[in-house]
């Protein structure tokens, strides 16, 4: 017996754990890309970006897709219907106050959604989400049309620094 093959997609960065999400549909990371991917009827997009090396996906008996990047668990959730979630990590030296931290990304998200009219409930910071050695990670994270999810959070990322340097406080790094 013979097996044909076909190429399904190109350039992709060295794609892991495949998912099957429907009829033509396969989610799957891409390591090195740091991203989970969907292949959708004959096209491949970025639906998630993980950060670090994402080592699989799964989808958990909720029907959300589950990644392991770097041995920290992450769930995604359905992209197309309602919306996707723009995240946004801020690393926070120890000596910002988090609680005004977090009012403060209330704020910048808050005024983003008004301004920029893509936000499709209210942006919500997240609280404490990990350590970064001493220091902490929070998140804001928005509900935006699919399509806007990357100019969204580059956006959120933009406004949050600029809060911070009116607050005169450096965020440690970049992570999302």
């Amino acid at each position: 017996m013979k097996t044909t093959r076909h190429l399904l997609a190109t350039g992709l960065e060295f794609p892991e754990g495949p998912t099957h999400l429907g009829a033509e549909r396969v989610a799957f990371v891409e390591i090195r890309g740091g991203r989970v991917s969907l292949y959708d009827h004959g096209s491949v997009q970025a639906i998630a970006a993980t950060g670090g090396g994402p080592n699989g996906a799964t989808r958990g008996p909720d029907g959300a897709l589950r990644v392991i990047p770097n041995g920290q668990l992450t769930e995604f959730s359905t992209y197309s219907a309602g919306g996707v979630r723009a995240v946004v990590d801020v690393p926070v030296a120890r000596d910002v106050p988090v609680d005004r931290t977090l009012a403060l990304l209330g704020e910048v998200g808050a005024a983003w959604a008004r301004e920029s009219g893509v936000a499709l409930d209210r942006p919500e910071p997240q609280g404490i989400i990990g350590w970064s050695g001493g220091d902490v990670v929070l998140r804001l994270t928005a509900r935006v049309p699919p399509e806007r999810r990357l100019a969204a959070e580059a956006e959120l990322r933009r406004r949050i620094k600029e809060a911070f340097d009116r607050q005169h406080w450096s965020p440690i790094g970049t992570t999302g």
